[in-house]
Formats: C-alpha cells, sequence, structure tokens
C-alpha cells in the first residue's frame, strides 16, 4: 500500500519466453456491498497501470535503428480496469428460494 487507496503490485512478466520483474501502480476505485432483492452482487473495482520495453523480452522487431524514428516503438504502456462481483448478499439467496 502506498496510500489509502494506492498500491503498487509486484510479481514476474513472461513475453517471448522471457521472464523480468514488473512493477504496477494500482488504485482501488471503490466497491458496492449490494442491495438485497434489487442488486445483490457485491462489486469492488481497481485500476493499474503499467509500462515495458518490448526489447527487454527479446521482441525486437520495428524497434527503430538508433538515430532513426522509422518503425515501432520500444516502449509499452499498458492500463487495466477491473471490476470483480461477489456471490450474491445472504439475504436474497435466502429470499429467492
Amino acid at each position: 500500500m502506498t496510500g489509502d487507496k494506492s498500491m503498487e503490485i509486484a510479481g514476474p512478466l513472461t513475453l517471448h519466453g522471457i521472464t523480468r520483474p514488473m512493477v504496477l501502480t494500482a488504485s482501488y476505485n471503490g466497491g458496492y456491498s449490494g442491495m438485497p432483492n434489487m442488486d445483490p452482487q457485491a462489486r469492488v473495482g481497481f485500476s493499474a497501470h503499467g509500462s515495458f520495453k518490448r526489447s527487454d523480452f527479446g521482441i525486437t522487431y520495428g524497434v527503430p535503428a538508433p538515430g532513426t524514428t522509422m518503425g515501432v516503438g520500444d516502449l509499452v504502456d499498458f492500463s487495466i480496469e477491473a471490476e470483480f462481483t461477489g456471490p450474491p448478499l445472504a439475504a436474497s439467496a435466502a429470499a429467492s428460494r
């Protein structure tokens, strides 16, 4: 945890048969506990951002030669938006029987 709703997530990333450490900057976007008989599914959301160089994983096709700009960039920036849904609230499950 780096703050109330921010964190860093560390782990390995394997691409093209090469594994390197990766750190994502993430944030907790909030949660919802559900409402019985209306919308009983609890939810929680997260965002994460990271970047890596393709060449660090042996993927060099199209990377511009030194001194040129013709080709495909080496740096890849990416974002992950995720929402997780939990089981229905116990009161809703009992009411639906």
